[in-house]
C-alpha cells in the first residue's frame, strides 16, 4: 500500500516537472488551470475524472491542433484516460488560443492614433455590432430595429 502512495507522490512530482515541457499534457493543464483559477481537484472535476486520471493524461504527449489526425489523437487521450474527448479538445485549444494571444506583438511605446499606446493586434479580427441592434430574446420576431408602428 504504501508503495502505491509513493507511486502516485512520484509521478505527481514528474507532472509538476514535465509542466515546463510544451509538448506534455502537463504543460497544457498547468496553463489550463492558472487560466481558469483552477486547482487539480478543479481540473479533475472539471473533466469528469479522479486525480490519478489527471496525472496519468498530464505524462502523455500532446496532440499538435494542427496535425491531421488531432481528432484521431485525441479520441486515443480519451480512450487511455476514459476522459470525455470534446473536453479534452476544450481544454487544448483553449490553452493554444489564449497563448497565441498573450503572444501577439504589441508595441511599449506611445504611437499615434493608438488606445493606450498599443498596436491593435495584427493578424487578428474583431467583431461589431450597432448600439441599437435589439437583442434575440426581447420578442421581436422580425429581426427588425425599426420602431413597430401602432
Amino acid at each position: 500500500m504504501q508503495s502505491e502512495a509513493t507511486d502516485s507522490g512520484l509521478l505527481a512530482r514528474l507532472v509538476q516537472r514535465l509542466a515546463n515541457d510544451t509538448t506534455y499534457m502537463a504543460h497544457v493543464f498547468a496553463l489550463y488551470k492558472s487560466q481558469e483559477g483552477f486547482d487539480d481537484a478543479d481540473l479533475a472535476t472539471y473533466l469528469n475524472a479522479f486525480p490519478e486520471q489527471i496525472i496519468r493524461l498530464a505524462l502523455c504527449k500532446r496532440p499538435e491542433p494542427d496535425a491531421p489526425d488531432f481528432a484521431d489523437q485525441i479520441r486515443l487521450l480519451g480512450d487511455f484516460t476514459l476522459i470525455d474527448e470534446a473536453l479534452l479538445a476544450h481544454v487544448i485549444r483553449q490553452v493554444d488560443s489564449l497563448t497565441h494571444l498573450s503572444q501577439s506583438p504589441m508595441l511599449a511605446d506611445p504611437a499615434p492614433n493608438t488606445v493606450l499606446g498599443f498596436k491593435p493586434f495584427e493578424g487578428t479580427l474583431a467583431a461589431a455590432r450597432d448600439r441599437d441592434e435589439i437583442p434575440k430574446d426581447s420578442g421581436d420576431t422580425e429581426g427588425s430595429n425599426e420602431k413597430k408602428e401602432k
